[in-house]
């Protein structure tokens, strides 16, 4: 899945199973995300070790799935979804990282 759209999935999902009251839901893990990024970002950099220092580069993807649509994945309707959705607002990192 393409990592800038994994809150656009969130929210497509919980529309289907939460109807009008999706967006509180989706709140509640966007801001519960952010929460837990500003707990990461304050850890001392010792007890956040790197691919690089633990010599780990098997468990790495090396493909690049940009650019492709989701409906090889049964997620046609998520597609459509998207195409329909995408805004060019500025947002942060985070937000883009999320989306």
């Amino acid at each position: 899945m393409d990592p800038r759209f994994k809150m656009k999935l969130v929210q497509f999902r919980f529309s289907k199973i939460f109807g009008d009251e999706a967006p509180l839901y989706v709140k509640i893990v966007d801001d519960d995300l952010h929460e837990l990024f500003l707990e990461y970002v304050v850890l001392p950099l010792s007890l956040t070790p790197t691919h690089v220092e633990d010599g780990n580069f098997e468990n790495m993807k090396t493909e690049n799935n940009q650019g492709t649509l989701l409906s090889d994945h049964g997620l046609a309707d998520f597609d459509i979804y998207i195409m329909e959705t995408t805004s060019q607002n500025p947002r942060s990192e985070l937000d883009q990282f999320l989306e």
